[in-house]
């Protein structure tokens, strides 16, 4: 969201201490601007911005004096093996969830062709619905360091598909500001590889997350823009196992985003369930309510 209700404190704290060599040395600076922003306007969230020089020990220094983390460390431009960009974003989401606990961490797309190309589409989907997944509070369109007035010139693309997957998200937002990760493993099935992750709504159900990850991507493509540079082998007929805690007790499965119904059936030793796709592309988010519960 653009307008965010927490506001993000001027601070590049891992790019100053890289190229100052002291690393926590501008903890105190942002501890001092919190409090005066707070005297000013006691009523907003401030936040602290994790960019793309990262320092394991870092997160946990700077992920706790302020109020939200901000993680933009943009692993398609600046990762380290750019054919597995998405696995290293992933990565830095899991290190900012379990850094800023328990304060929320929110996640910040990549908008700059610093090397090679701007990201695609579907690129920014997947991620997002990762970051979701992964505990972010939220998704921070900001346009630190794009051209003025349009800071989506070299990717129109991206404008128009954050306000859409914006509004998705906004219809789905009293669930989704609830979720609490639980679970992530990426398996073997007879089709290829998947990734599943597990998040749990209270107790009302469990969201899964299936993601393809038979798939290619050229990072130093010249391509201009679309979904050109993501390439994916779809599977067919996928059948995947769920674990669930003996607690919960699996409903009627459908698919999150367009409440089909997803073929389950419980599993014959132990707790959880079968989950039976007809067809795998990119990903599947898949909604399995707990017929148990008894809240609200």
């Amino acid at each position: 969201d653009t307008n965010s209700p927490a506001n993000a404190l001027q601070f590049d704290p891992l790019c100053n201490d890289a190229k100052t060599g002291k690393k926590g040395g501008t903890a105190q600076a942002i501890v001092n601007s919190r409090e005066d922003r707070l005297k000013s306007d006691p009523d907003r969230l401030y936040g602290v911005m994790m960019c793309t020089a990262m320092y394991l020990e870092m997160w946990n220094t700077y992920a706790q004096v302020g109020d939200v983390l901000y993680t933009k460390t943009y692993r398609l431009g600046w990762g380290n093996v750019y054919s597995r960009f998405i696995e290293e974003e992933q990565e830095c989401m899991d290190l900012a969830w379990q850094s800023a606990a328990p304060r929320p961490f929110m996640w910040v797309p990549e908008r700059f062709k610093f090397r090679g190309r701007f990201l695609e589409l579907g690129e920014m989907r997947i991620l997002s619905w990762m970051a979701v997944m992964s505990g972010a509070r939220g998704i921070r369109y900001h346009f630190w360091k794009n051209k003025r007035p349009n800071p989506f010139e070299g990717c129109p693309w991206l404008k128009s598909g954050m306000k859409a997957f914006n509004e998705e998200m906004a219809v789905r937002r009293a669930d989704l500001s609830e979720l609490t990760p639980v679970a992530s493993e990426d398996v073997r099935v007879e089709q290829g590889g998947c990734e599943i992750r597990t998040a749990m709504l209270s107790g009302r159900g469990a969201l899964i997350f299936i993601r393809n990850l038979d798939y290619h991507v050229d990072p130093l493509s010249s391509k201009v823009d679309g979904d050109k540079n993501l390439s994916v082998e779809s599977k067919t007929n996928v059948t995947v196992t769920i674990p669930l805690p003996s607690w919960f007790s699996p409903g009627s499965s459908t698919d999150y985003l367009t409440g089909k119904t997803v073929k389950s059936r419980k599993v014959k030793a132990g707790t959880g369930v079968d989950l039976e796709m007809d067809k795998l592309e990119q990903y599947r988010l898949v909604w399995l309510p707990n017929r148990k519960w008894r809240g609200k």
